[in-house]
Protein backbone atom coordinates (compact mmCIF):
# COMPACT_ATOMS: atom_id res chain seq x y z
CA UNK A 1 0.00 0.00 0.00
CA UNK A 2 2.83 2.59 0.97
CA UNK A 3 4.31 2.11 -2.73
CA UNK A 4 0.75 2.23 -4.08
CA UNK A 5 0.31 5.68 -2.22
CA UNK A 6 3.58 7.06 -3.08
CA UNK A 7 3.51 6.21 -7.06
CA UNK A 8 0.24 7.51 -6.79
CA UNK A 9 1.72 10.62 -5.29
CA UNK A 10 4.55 11.12 -7.60
CA UNK A 11 1.68 11.62 -10.17
CA UNK A 12 -0.09 13.86 -8.23
CA UNK A 13 3.24 15.71 -8.04
CA UNK A 14 4.19 15.57 -11.82
CA UNK A 15 0.88 16.80 -12.89
CA UNK A 16 0.67 19.25 -10.46
CA UNK A 17 4.14 20.73 -11.52
CA UNK A 18 2.93 20.87 -15.09
CA UNK A 19 -0.24 23.23 -14.25
CA UNK A 20 -2.63 19.92 -14.28
CA UNK A 21 -5.54 20.27 -11.68
CA UNK A 22 -6.66 16.77 -11.82
CA UNK A 23 -5.59 13.09 -13.13
CA UNK A 24 -6.96 11.77 -15.76
CA UNK A 25 -10.00 9.52 -15.05
CA UNK A 26 -8.41 6.66 -16.52
CA UNK A 27 -5.59 7.03 -14.15
CA UNK A 28 -7.43 7.23 -11.24
CA UNK A 29 -9.38 4.12 -12.32
CA UNK A 30 -6.42 2.07 -12.41
CA UNK A 31 -5.22 3.23 -9.20
CA UNK A 32 -8.24 2.96 -7.70
CA UNK A 33 -8.51 -0.94 -8.53
CA UNK A 34 -4.90 -1.24 -7.54
CA UNK A 35 -5.92 0.20 -4.34
CA UNK A 36 -9.20 -2.32 -4.07
CA UNK A 37 -6.71 -5.50 -4.86
CA UNK A 38 -3.98 -4.83 -2.03
CA UNK A 39 -7.13 -4.51 0.37
CA UNK A 40 -8.51 -7.80 -0.77
CA UNK A 41 -5.54 -9.34 -0.49
CA UNK A 42 -4.58 -7.65 2.87
CA UNK A 43 -8.15 -9.54 4.03
CA UNK A 44 -7.10 -12.83 2.96
CA UNK A 45 -3.75 -12.38 5.06
CA UNK A 46 -5.16 -10.67 8.25
CA UNK A 47 -8.39 -12.07 8.25
CA UNK A 48 -11.28 -11.18 11.04
CA UNK A 49 -10.16 -12.90 14.23
CA UNK A 50 -13.25 -14.14 16.33
CA UNK A 51 -13.43 -14.76 19.92
CA UNK A 52 -13.99 -18.76 20.03
CA UNK A 53 -16.34 -18.86 23.63
CA UNK A 54 -18.23 -15.93 23.07
CA UNK A 55 -18.56 -15.26 19.53
CA UNK A 56 -17.87 -12.28 19.20
CA UNK A 57 -14.82 -10.67 17.74
CA UNK A 58 -11.66 -11.02 19.67
CA UNK A 59 -8.83 -8.19 19.86
CA UNK A 60 -7.24 -7.67 16.20
CA UNK A 61 -3.82 -7.22 15.40
CA UNK A 62 -1.86 -3.94 14.63
CA UNK A 63 -1.54 -4.65 10.50
CA UNK A 64 -5.84 -6.07 10.50
CA UNK A 65 -6.86 -2.10 12.23
CA UNK A 66 -4.63 -0.37 9.59
CA UNK A 67 -6.09 -2.07 7.02
CA UNK A 68 -9.72 -1.31 8.03
CA UNK A 69 -8.55 2.05 8.19
CA UNK A 70 -7.50 1.97 4.59
CA UNK A 71 -10.68 -0.12 3.44
CA UNK A 72 -13.54 2.46 5.86
CA UNK A 73 -11.67 5.27 4.77
CA UNK A 74 -10.58 5.25 1.19
CA UNK A 75 -12.18 8.10 -0.04
CA UNK A 76 -10.73 10.40 2.11
CA UNK A 77 -7.54 8.36 2.20
CA UNK A 78 -7.35 8.95 -1.65
CA UNK A 79 -8.73 12.25 -1.79
CA UNK A 80 -4.89 14.25 -2.17
CA UNK A 81 -5.50 12.78 -6.08
CA UNK A 82 -8.81 14.04 -6.80
CA UNK A 83 -8.27 17.56 -5.60
CA UNK A 84 -5.01 18.57 -5.79
CA UNK A 85 -5.43 21.38 -3.19
CA UNK A 86 -5.44 18.51 -0.13
CA UNK A 87 -1.72 17.91 1.06
CA UNK A 88 -0.77 14.32 0.37
CA UNK A 89 -0.02 13.80 4.22
CA UNK A 90 -3.31 15.46 5.36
Amino acid sequence: MKHLLYELKGRVDRAHSNSKTVLPARTLRSFQRKYDAIITAGEIEHPLKLCPRKGGRAKQTGPRNLLVRFRDRAEATLLFAHDFRVPFTN
